[in-house]
């Protein structure tokens, strides 16, 4: 598999968001190289620049992907959800703002768990080694 992005090379302006997602995602010098010479990159060398998150043989892409979708399926579908929608703000606001949008978006949640929900997570997290010694989350805030 290779990428490329051919804007400049039909002399077509990106309208889809090519122009704002890429430099998000590859950095603003690989972008500027990658749209501005219509090169082809690579399957590896998209997935060292971030564009892509796996490299998968094309035999193996259909298992590949069920056992991707699988595992997104066992979690909790609605913070999924909750989830996607953070991360996919966040990346229009300054990092101070991302972190106070989703304390708000984690305390809505929060409010609506169950006394069941606190003791899943309590049993979760007794579960973990504590042959190490972790900082508590608010040190690391």
């Amino acid at each position: 598999a290779f990428f490329m992005d051919t804007h400049c090379k039909f002399g077509i302006m990106p309208s889809w968001g090519l122009s704002q997602k890429l430099p998000r995602i590859i950095g603003a010098n690989r972008a500027r190289w990658f749209s501005f010479t219509a090169e082809k990159i690579g399957a590896r060398k998209a997935e060292a620049w971030g564009l892509v998150s796996e490299v998968v043989v094309p035999e193996k892409l259909k298992e590949r992907a069920m056992d991707v979708a699988a595992s997104i399926c066992r979690n909790q579908s609605h913070i999924v959800r909750g989830y996607k929608r953070v991360l996919n703000a966040g990346l229009g606001m300054s990092l101070a703002q991302g972190r106070e949008m989703e304390r708000r978006e984690a305390w809505v949640e929060y409010r609506k768990m169950q006394p069941e929900d606190f003791a899943r997570m309590k049993r979760f997290i007794a579960g973990k080694s504590s042959s190490t010694a972790r900082p508590s989350l608010r040190s690391r805030l």
